[in-house]
């Protein structure tokens, strides 16, 4: 597919508006549908393939600016977020010990690193408001916009994406570490194994 705009009728711009992508989208889906009597599966395809496209930010702004990659959104954001990923992976992997002295030890670990996930969770959604903005002001700018500008904004909700499911996920767990080892508060009946 080269060009998802091409693909649902649309102009090429970075913020086309969520309900006109979805309107085009039903457009083209229900004249290549499979079932429809001139219907196309592969071209079917790739009108699906282009709304997935159209969705998502970071791969909508890779379709305007063309080849090229861009690194991660900011050096300082990264370290962060690989130091709350890395203290979340330890206090995990110390809570999983069946010593009790260890696993008790483990609860300040655990605090400490949900405490620093937080916080982390806490910047990486303020870095995606950022960005968010930057897309809309890209799109009032467009078409005088530059493809290295699309490419690091692009790189830039790629990896906030990635860096929320990860915190997401280091959170889950840390959550769960937290209920096994830490006693039931008072009241309380903890779930029988």
């Amino acid at each position: 597919m080269n060009d998802p705009f091409g693909l649902l009728g649309l102009t090429p711009r970075p913020l086309p508006g969520q309900e006109l992508v979805r309107e085009a989208y039903f457009r083209a889906a229900a004249s290549h549908h499979p079932d429809a009597p001139s219907g196309d599966a592969a071209k079917f395809a790739e009108v699906k393939r282009a709304f997935e496209v159209l969705s998502d930010p970071a791969e909508r702004l890779r379709a305007l600016a063309g080849e090229g990659k861009g690194g991660p959104p900011d050096g300082d954001l990264f370290l962060i977020v690989g130091a709350a990923v890395d203290a979340a992976r330890k206090a995990f992997a110390a809570a999983q010990s069946t010593a009790p002295l260890a696993r008790a030890l483990a609860s300040g670990r655990l605090m400490e690193a949900r405490r620093m996930v937080d916080e982390c969770t806490s910047s990486v959604l303020s870095a995606r408001a950022e960005a968010e903005a930057e897309l809309e002001r890209l799109d009032r700018a467009w078409p005088e916009v530059s493809p290295a500008s699309l490419r690091t904004l692009s790189s830039r909700f790629r990896f906030l994406g990635k860096w929320e499911s990860e915190l997401a996920e280091r959170r889950f767990d840390l959550t769960q570490a937290a209920r096994d080892i830490l006693p039931a508060p008072a009241g309380h009946i903890k779930d029988q194994p």
